[in-house]
């Protein structure tokens, strides 16, 4: 039995199996620091339709090295000698940036929440009552952090980018002793872009197996057929990187959406999960006019004379619709016939 919650809220919305796939628009970075770029960022994020919106809150001097260099992805050119440091110190939102967001998404009606990348920016965030929290692939051997977020037993997301099982299995552990059942593990490659042949999505259902969670997709390719294909193998929960504009400087921009793919994002989600539909089995209303006229019931294969006791090698299956099929049959054999039946005459309960 698996000790984490397949049902349960983040906010107002349901997440499960059996819920509409929670769809979250990941800002990060992409405001520049620039409050009002932001604003923009909660607009068309509600414009498109998502269900969530998500910021990156770190403290540059808690988290990074002064002289750790810029991944590649983050350069703007092969000269670039920025440090992580240096970028990373511009795109900060303080506690009141925060505060002033977190208003907004609420007059919006989006859900707003964060990453934490240090205690400190945990204990802000804290403050804000956020209602869930986001643990990014950096963070996964980050234990303090884990058993911070996981204290709070609210829902808690966390990415598994450049990990492997025997690290996600550890984190299991911490989560475990927290006692924290609202866990959604996210299935991540952390190269931005990702190839789609680098995805890997039935990583998604390995993942589901070996933890016992729910678990979602942090998408980082430049397309938006990953995302309904991660759906399919039980995705519950996807997040995308959206920006204004991917000529913005900054590290996330290029390998982000614009509003318009954002939009077909959403869109592209909401048809996947209509087409994949509920875990049953059964008549659907499309279907009865071709049954009708389609589905193969008994007819008599000669005429039948009355009194006779009715048996099978009396009897044909023939397209017919309405009528007696192998199931309903079995009552009539050996039975006798209250009058004729015609040849070709589809067989019902009013000849007996």
């Amino acid at each position: 039995m698996s000790v984490f919650s397949k049902n349960f809220k983040i906010g107002n919305k349901k997440i499960g199996y059996n819920s509409q796939t929670f769809i979250v628009a990941e800002a990060g970075v992409n405001h520049n620091g620039d409050l009002k770029k932001a604003f923009k960022l909660v607009d068309l994020a509600c414009k498109a339709g998502v269900d969530a919106i998500k910021f990156q809150t770190f403290n540059t001097e808690a988290c990074t090295t002064k002289n750790l260099r810029k991944a590649k992805y983050q350069k703007k050119s092969f000269n670039d000698k920025e440090t992580q440091y240096s970028m990373l110190k511009k795109l900060e939102l303080d506690s009141k940036d925060l505060i002033r967001i977190q208003r907004y998404c609420k007059k919006k009606k989006i859900i707003f929440f964060s990453t934490p990348s240090d205690t400190e920016s945990f204990n802000i965030l804290e403050k804000l009552k956020v209602p869930c929290y986001k643990i990014s692939s950096v963070d996964l051997n980050n234990d303090i952090l884990i058993k911070n977020v996981c204290a709070t037993n609210k829902p808690v997301i966390i990415s598994t980018g450049m990990s492997n099982l025997n690290d996600i299995l550890h984190t299991k552990k911490i989560v475990c002793a927290s006692k924290n059942k609202k866990i959604i593990f996210l299935h991540c490659v952390s190269s931005y872009p990702t190839n789609l042949y680098h995805t890997n999505l039935r990583s998604i259902n390995f993942i589901a197996d070996k933890i016992g969670s729910l678990v979602g997709f942090s998408d980082h390719t430049l397309d938006i057929e990953g995302a309904s294909l991660a759906i399919a193998c039980g995705a519950c929960l996807i997040e995308k990187h959206f920006t204004l504009n991917k000529k913005l400087p900054g590290p996330d921009h290029k390998i982000s959406l614009n509003f318009l793919e954002l939009k077909k994002f959403v869109k592209k989600i909401r048809d996947t999960e209509k087409i994949l539909g509920k875990k049953i089995k059964k008549l659907h209303q499309s279907e009865k006019n071709t049954l009708s006229a389609t589905k193969k019931v008994f007819v008599a294969n000669k005429t039948i004379k009355k009194g006779t006791k009715l048996r099978l090698n009396m009897l044909l299956l023939k397209s017919g619709g309405k009528g007696l099929n192998y199931k309903s049959i079995k009552k009539y054999l050996g039975k006798r016939v209250k009058k004729r039946i015609i040849k070709d005459s589809i067989l019902s309960k009013n000849f007996f």
